[in-house]
């Protein structure tokens, strides 16, 4: 005798494919039912879902529903698109982020050469010698003046 009951349980098995696809994609149980086909019992008086709603519902699945390596590569660049368009972004807030320090380092720099150059006026116009030399040699000392070779 023939173990197999029916002689395409193959279908049955697709049937159970889709179900389980269906279930990952997080489409409600109710309405799985009503893509196979089958009779919800009672619900078919109270549950009133209309083609379009059961139709985003199926959309939700549709990806999971591919045979082969189509649906799977697919899956993979769409979230290497994602992972790509996150790390652009990270990557702009990162580089906006240096432009504003280089810009506050352009400024601080601007800002300390107007003080040097009106502190050298400040000197070049006193008259007292020793007051030049000390401050002459403290911006030496501190190496924000250097030497000239001449």
């Amino acid at each position: 005798m023939n173990k197999n009951r029916y002689e395409f349980q193959v279908d049955h098995g697709f049937r159970k494919w889709f179900k389980t696809r269906c279930e990952l994609a997080g489409i409600k149980s109710i309405n799985i039912e009503l893509l196979l086909g089958h009779s919800i019992g009672i619900s078919d008086s109270y549950h009133r879902i209309t083609e379009k709603e059961l139709l985003q519902d199926y959309l939700k699945a549709s990806s999971l529903l591919l045979i082969g390596k189509q649906g799977n590569l697919q899956r993979e660049l769409n979230e290497y698109e994602k992972k790509s368009k996150e790390d652009a972004n990270t990557i702009r807030k990162e580089l906006d982020e240096k432009d504003d320090q280089i810009k506050s380092l352009k400024d601080q720099f601007s800002s300390m050469k107007n003080m040097l150059e009106s502190l050298v006026k400040g000197i070049s116009e006193t008259k007292a010698q020793h007051q030049v030399n000390s401050v002459t040699e403290s911006l030496f000392a501190s190496g924000i003046i250097k030497e000239t070779e001449s």
